[in-house]
């Protein structure tokens, strides 16, 4: 299989405390992958670092994907107006009404 995202060795850390630290794994096309954690664990933090959101150490390569091609939905999302379907469609590009 095709490897989409190769990361490592990556960390971060906010404050002088360790969130995340040497996370080496890599993101193969087709394959599902479950992120799984306490809160503030860093899960929503290793999507940044992927989406080049925050700084980090360590290393990030797209191989066949850019940052453009990712979509994420946050557990926040109710609190952006309008439906789900519409917010998800807005990330998709489409541009025709959506109901």
């Amino acid at each position: 299989m095709d490897t989409l995202i190769e990361i490592k060795n990556l960390s971060f850390k906010n404050h002088n405390k360790t969130i995340l630290h040497d996370i080496s794994f890599d993101v193969l096309r087709g394959e599902k992958y479950l992120i799984l954690g306490h809160n503030g664990s860093g899960k929503s933090l290793l999507i940044d670092c992927i989406l080049d959101n925050i700084n980090y150490k360590g290393s990030i390569i797209k191989k066949t994907l850019s940052s453009d091609r990712i979509g994420v939905l946050y557990d926040q999302f109710a609190t952006f107006p309008g439906t789900i379907k519409r917010y998800v469609g807005r990330g998709l590009g489409y541009r025709r009404r959506i109901e």
